[in-house]
């Protein structure tokens, strides 16, 4: 899938995106692709199977979940890794309350900086095993969605 086939699909979906949100998934793109040669983000260094695999992949529970596109909500995803798919999710819908929630550092670091360079505001980043923060109270039950993308199986990520 490339830029033009991502703005296609998402229309023919009902889910149209600007051009300033395009401008943001490209620079996402770029600077993954380039900090991934120093830190291994992700398998997939391929442009185009990223606007697929990630990308278009992380907006799909809009798909199904319409109304969210535009609603302001909190949101919580789990084990963020590359920031897939609670980046994008942010980058379509900017009202959501986003916190990004990763065991490895190193991704935070990355996070981080993609927060900042696409000047995402309402976005938090924690450090921290999914199975401790299921426990912790400041964060236990204060979301109105979680997501999880590639974590766990089911039986244990729920």
């Amino acid at each position: 899938m490339n830029p033009d086939e991502f703005v296609t699909t998402l229309n023919n979906q009902s889910l149209p995106i600007s051009n300033r949100k395009m401008v943001l998934f490209q620079t996402y793109l770029e600077f993954l692709l380039e900090y991934s040669k120093k830190v291994n983000l992700t398998a997939i260094k391929e442009p185009k199977d990223i606007w697929l695999k990630h990308f278009y992949d992380s907006l799909t529970p809009l798909l199904y979940l319409p109304d969210m596109m535009n609603k302001k909500a909190s949101l919580i995803d789990i084990g963020s890794g590359a920031g897939f798919p609670g980046v994008p999710l942010k980058i379509v819908n900017q009202k959501f309350q986003l916190t990004l929630l990763d065991s490895l550092q190193k991704r935070i670091a990355f996070l981080d900086q993609l927060i900042d360079k696409l000047n995402l505001k309402n976005v938090e980043t924690v450090h921290g095993r999914a199975e401790d923060f299921a426990h912790n109270l400041n964060y236990r039950e204060k979301y109105d969605f979680a997501i999880a993308r590639a974590v766990s199986n089911t039986n244990t990520l729920l």
